[in-house]
């Protein structure tokens, strides 16, 4: 049996979670994916749109997930067509059975003038992203601690292919990343 402060504090920590999901946040170890998916923004691409593994159209704005860990905010791309595990897969999408959010090109931006305007995603898909936030946080948080670990010793991990096409591989100083 629970103490009844032990209650207490379970009971002001879940109506504290359920504050930031009213806000549009999932907090938990310090993990919060904003509500609301983005695209990135012109600056982001002036800036960094010359990198080959980032995913540049120029008529196309990404539609992305925003996560905040440890202070850094990362974009995690929504895409069609993902055929590797670094990734949340929907179960119900109408645009493919491989739709979801790609860990793998997921980006970390320095600046808040890189977070463009509020983006439309499939209906099925964002009722999904909504009631599957907190699963999406704890992934890729599970995910950016493997890569961090992967870099140090790839052929270790058998990570070669993901170490190389990731777009992480631009941020390592943010990171904390060090060769």
């Amino acid at each position: 049996m629970q103490s009844c402060h032990v209650q207490k504090l379970l009971h002001a920590q879940c109506a504290h979670a359920k504050m930031m999901m009213k806000k549009g946040m999932y907090r938990g170890d310090e993990l919060i994916l904003k509500k609301q998916p983005k695209k990135l923004s012109a600056a982001f691409f002036a800036d960094y749109g010359n990198l080959p593994e980032l995913m540049t159209k120029p008529t196309r704005r990404y539609c992305i997930a925003l996560l905040e860990i440890d202070d850094l905010t990362f974009a995690i791309p929504f895409r069609t067509h993902i055929h590797h595990r670094f990734s949340y897969i929907f179960t119900n999408s109408s645009r493919s059975d491989c739709s979801g959010l790609d860990f793998s090109k997921a980006v970390v931006l320095t600046k808040p003038c890189y977070i463009g305007a509020d983006a439309m995603i499939d209906a099925a898909e964002y009722a999904e992203f909504l009631r599957k936030r907190a699963t999406i946080a704890r992934r890729f948080d599970r995910f950016l601690r493997d890569y961090k670990l992967w870099v140090k010793n790839p052929a270790a991990y058998h990570a070669e292919l993901i170490v190389r096409f990731s777009t992480l591989q631009y941020f390592h100083k943010e990171l904390g990343i060090t060769s």
